[in-house]
């Protein structure tokens, strides 16, 4: 997500943080065997159907099966350069703690002189691993349940919209059919219902078919898999074809399940090389523990560029330079007429990390200029030196109209700044709230100056589809009453210590737009009493 800064003088700097993830539901429920469909259509969802609803799952990932199993990938891909075969196995095995570790197991010579393909089957195995967290992001309301002539029905759905993050989006375009033949799933057929990008290109087809079988435990495992995709990659026509087979499955109570002596016997050569593929992420904690729930989180680091313009008002109450005192002042100047006008430019870089998969905290850095122009009432001056007899003046008389005058200020400082944000959300809905510390040091001084808290409370909707947000909310700007600080005007310094006012409060709204699954931009806009401003923010999360 993203962080806003704004950011004003000295006594008066803001910088927010927008952040959001989005909660959905997930259901499991264990097979079942029955062969009465009949009145299936009105059931609302494949558990009413006695159908695991954590099968769809194995559409999306192989790694939906037993905690402990090994496969078989065959991968040809034809393109620019023509047509390149790979095979190799993976080897999927589950700890203690649920957590999930995968190692690729390859024959040398197989992939001789393309290391780089040893990366894209980690990004292939990558992707099975998060489309594994959401298994049950099956659209209900699709729903429909077809009897066929032979007795078997024909259960089909598409993909729900929730959930799914922006690397994995795709997949809403996908609509699956199950064919149910005596209270088992034998096949799934996945299609795609219209043209899609996809890391590799433009996928123009897509189709999937899944030969499925239950194990003496109970379990559905993938028998048989084949995966089809034709489209355009950079500028190209391409092709891509896979096939899974399955080698071995292993149960605590069962044992080993061999499906294939041959492969497995290729597999355990010591001449076959292996690499382990990192699936779990340290940050944030607790976060692939709810990940395997189907809940979307964001990426758990992120850089981002800020620029931002801000008005604001200021009355005075007081003020008093070169030491002076107020009251003297006071006398010649008028603080209650006088005010400033303070333009400010921002520019911020930052860096932040989610701890929890609520809490963010974030450091940023950054350059302020500050143009300011103070228009000061001069109460004027009607002042006889000398004696002064009835209304007249026996002496030099000094005389000086009433005015406004402008004092116009320059001044560049350095930013420092630490903050956190909560977050929280449900569906559509999300809602975050975001303190942050800043401080400022003025260029050519030695010490930085006072601290600065700020504040901002947003609520927002989620458009999933469209993989962006908009949002409303307010920000507080907490400096202090009064300035500080030393300027130079026309050649002269003067050390100033001036009352303000202003109101701390303004409203905000904005958006935010994933740009892909790495890339956001967001936009805001401030209005309040006394201050506007606008922000524009590019972040990355990785």
């Amino acid at each position: 997500m993203t962080t806003l800064y704004n950011t004003t003088p000295r006594s008066w700097i803001k910088a927010a943080l927008l952040s959001s993830f989005m909660f959905s539901a997930t259901a499991f429920a264990e097979h079942e065997d029955t062969s009465n469909l009949e009145n299936a259509n009105e059931f609302s969802e494949l558990r009413d159907l006695n159908i695991p609803e954590h099968l769809p799952g194995l559409a999306l990932s192989d790694l939906g099966q037993t905690e402990h199993f090994v496969e078989h990938v065959t991968k040809s891909f034809t393109g620019k350069h023509g047509t390149e075969t790979t095979e190799y196995f993976l080897v999927h095995s589950t700890d203690l703690k649920g957590r999930m570790n995968l190692n690729i197991r390859y024959k040398e010579e197989s992939l001789k002189h393309r290391r780089g393909l040893l990366k894209e089957i980690e990004k292939l195995a990558m992707t099975e691993y998060k489309l594994r967290q959401y298994a049950s992001t099956y659209d209900k309301s699709s729903l429909q349940v077809d009897q066929n002539n032979d007795g078997s029905a024909t259960v089909s759905f598409n993909y729900s919209k929730f959930a799914l993050p922006q690397d994995l989006a795709f997949f809403r375009f996908m609509q699956v059919k199950m064919t149910v033949r005596n209270g088992l799933v034998k096949e799934m057929v996945i299609t795609n219902n219209q043209p899609f990008k996809h890391d590799l290109g433009k996928v123009n087809k897509y189709r999937q078919v899944l030969k499925l079988e239950v194990l003496d435990t109970g379990e559905y495992v993938i028998k048989h898999k084949e995966v089809n995709a034709t489209g355009t990659c950079k500028g190209h026509a391409c092709e891509l074809d896979m096939e899974i087979k399955p080698v071995a499955f292993y149960d605590n109570a069962a044992g080993a399940i061999i499906k294939d002596q041959q492969l497995l016997s290729e597999m355990s050569d010591p001449r076959v090389r292996e690499e382990n593929v990192k699936l779990e992420n340290v940050l944030p904690f607790f976060g692939d523990t709810l990940r395997r729930k189907g809940i979307d989180l964001p990426k758990p680091y992120g850089f981002s560029m800020a620029y931002r313009g801000q008005e604001t008002n200021f009355d005075f109450t007081s003020f008093s330079v070169f030491g002076l005192s107020p009251a003297l002042l006071e006398t010649f100047f008028d603080p209650e007429k006088t005010h400033a006008v303070v333009n400010t430019e921002s520019f911020t870089l930052r860096g932040d990390a989610y701890i929890l998969p609520f809490w963010n905290v974030f450091g940023l850095v950054g350059k302020l200029n500050v143009d300011a122009d103070v228009q000061a009432h001069f109460k004027g001056i009607d002042q006889c030196i000398g004696l002064v007899v009835g209304d007249k003046c026996l002496g030099e008389h000094i005389y000086v109209p009433s005015g406004d005058f402008n004092v116009p200020i320059h001044l560049q400082y350095d930013l420092l700044g630490a903050g956190t944000t909560l977050s929280i959300g449900y569906k559509n809905l999300f809602a975050s709230l975001t303190g942050t510390v800043t401080k400022t040091k003025m260029n050519g001084a030695d010490d930085w100056g006072g601290s600065i808290f700020t504040a901002q409370p947003m609520l927002g909707y989620q458009f999933q589809q469209q993989r962006a947000q908009v949002f409303i909310g307010a920000e507080y700007q907490g400096y202090d009453d009064y300035m500080t600080g030393t300027v130079r005007f026309q050649g002269i310094e003067m050390d100033y210590n001036v009352g303000i006012r202003s109101q701390r409060w303004a409203g905000l709204i904005g958006f935010n737009k994933e740009l892909d699954k790495n890339f956001n931009i967001t936009g805001i806009i401030n209005v309040g009493k006394d201050r506007t401003a606008a922000t524009l923010n590019v972040g990355y999360r990785f």
